[in-house]
């Protein structure tokens, strides 16, 4: 990635932002701290507790058929809308809310690359909400009618070909998890950007690429080691977690102009 911008002094920052930024910003800290609550892979840390027995019910798998799903989601609806990855879809969208908050600030490092990190990080939202069907299933459920009833399985036939669009598209699957990969990538290249931004802290630049280069990870070991892939999704989260708290915290300084004002050599002054 060439950038132009290498040697920043980062005890400046050359601009102040509009009133605009500063909104944009804001919103963008609260983006990042909603991101951290909402992570992505609850349903990892569902059957974690589930197997140590910290939560005594629920299944310790997940349904094997789509009857089963429907089962699960009438009777108990926010457990399987973990296990559907339903709350991925709220990380998704502030994620990308984030993504438009960096790419408003970190255009002056390099306007190119984090146009392509903004266009990669809204086509992940946006296929990722096109392929997790975790409300559709949702809402499905509420209309499966009891055994042997006459519509029971045309909801079925259509339950089943909506699952197979989100096993195939997802971490629950067996898919490529294209969103992810598509997140991952922008998110790693404003990441990078950091590191030539006088703006953010180096220790928050490296905490984004580690973070989202162990999350990159996850295609090498699903080639290489498919039964260890919870590895560097595991180590990644850490990391996610401190770069999302870090994140909030400089885009609020950047919001409340918390700027060190670049020294100028004050004007001579001329005597008559």
């Amino acid at each position: 990635m060439e950038i132009r911008e290498k040697n920043v002094d980062r005890s400046t920052s050359l601009q102040q932002p509009g009133q605009g930024l500063k909104i944009l910003y804001r919103i963008g800290a609260a983006a990042a701290i909603l991101a951290a609550v909402f992570r992505r892979n609850f349903d990892a840390e569902y059957y974690v507790l589930r197997e140590f027995g910290i939560f005594n019910s629920g299944p310790l798998a997940a349904p094997d058929t789509i009857a089963g799903w429907f089962e699960l989601l009438q009777e108990n609806p926010l457990i399987a809308f973990t296990l559907l990855s339903g709350f991925d879809l709220f990380n998704y969208l502030f994620v990308a809310i984030l993504v438009l908050a960096l790419w408003g600030n970190l255009g002056r490092t390099s306007k190119k690359w984090s146009t392509t990190a903004g266009i990669l990080g809204f086509a992940g939202t946006v296929y990722y909400a096109a392929t997790n069907k975790a409300f559709v299933l949702l809402s499905l459920s509420s209309q499966f009618p009891p055994a042997n009833h006459t519509g029971q399985t045309s909801l079925l036939n259509k339950g089943k070909s909506l699952l197979a669009v989100f096993e195939s598209n997802s971490y629950a699957g067996t898919g490529l998890y294209p969103s992810f990969l598509l997140i991952s990538t922008a998110l790693l290249i404003l990441s990078v950007l950091m590191l030539h931004s006088p703006d953010f802290s180096r220790r928050t630049a490296l905490l984004g690429i580690l973070a989202n280069g162990f999350g990159l990870g996850y295609y090498i070991f699903l080639m290489l080691f498919p039964g260890l892939v919870f590895v560097p999704l595991s180590i990644s989260a850490v990391f996610l977690l401190a770069w999302y708290l870090s994140l909030a915290y400089q885009l609020l300084k950047l919001a409340n102009n918390h700027f060190k004002k670049p020294f100028r050599t004050p004007e001579p002054v001329c005597s008559r």
